[in-house]
């Protein structure tokens, strides 16, 4: 269950997606009573990096599951070794 920083982080990432010229007067108020500007500026920057990343993967035609960084369980308990694929 997502905390209400999150709850607001989520609905404003689906407004955007929505219809990023549309973004509802309810989150950007909620955003303003939880973040300062600097912060609800680096939000957006996130979410366009983020909506950019995911054009140019789809129009490059990229497979995520065969890319160099999914070779390697990156959490700390894991082995450091590649992970053998078929």
């Amino acid at each position: 269950m997502p905390d209400p920083d999150e709850k607001v982080r989520i609905e404003f990432g689906k407004a955007i997606i929505a219809d990023s010229n549309a973004v509802s007067d309810i989150i950007w108020k909620e955003l303003e009573t939880q973040y300062d500007e600097p912060t609800r500026v680096n939000l957006v920057t996130f979410v366009g990096a983020m909506m950019a990343t995911t054009v140019f993967t789809n129009v490059v035609e990229v497979d995520l599951m065969t890319t160099p960084w999914t070779q390697f369980d990156m959490r700390d308990d894991a082995p450091k070794e590649p992970i053998k694929g078929d």
